[in-house]
């Protein structure tokens, strides 16, 4: 009877064992999953600085609005920025946290 107990015992702690270790990721697979995850900067943009430069200057055009706007638009983008929302002459943007 002593032997049977003795053998379920060391049965059940290896497969407690192996349960436990089975579920902790390796120090490795943890590390990739924290470097994985995105922190995001945001910011918030008014178009209309730009547009108040065109009205003071007396060049409000349909025309010089929208080539205003995308210059707006496109510089924000060329520093990595990406535009999320825009309403009006508001703009959302977002980019990854630069280390």
């Amino acid at each position: 009877m002593t032997s049977h107990r003795i053998l379920f015992t060391a049965v059940a702690l290896i497969i407690c064992a192996a349960m436990l270790i089975s579920q902790t990721p390796p120090p490795v697979a943890q590390a990739a999953a924290v470097k994985s995850a995105p922190a995001w900067e945001y910011k918030i943009a008014d178009a209309s600085v730009k547009l108040g430069e065109l009205e003071t200057t007396g060049e409000i055009t349909n025309a010089r609005i929208k080539a205003a706007l995308e210059q707006f638009l496109n510089q924000q983008g060329a520093n990595g920025w990406e535009l999320v929302a825009y309403s009006g002459t508001m703009a959302i943007y977002k980019r990854a946290v630069r280390n």
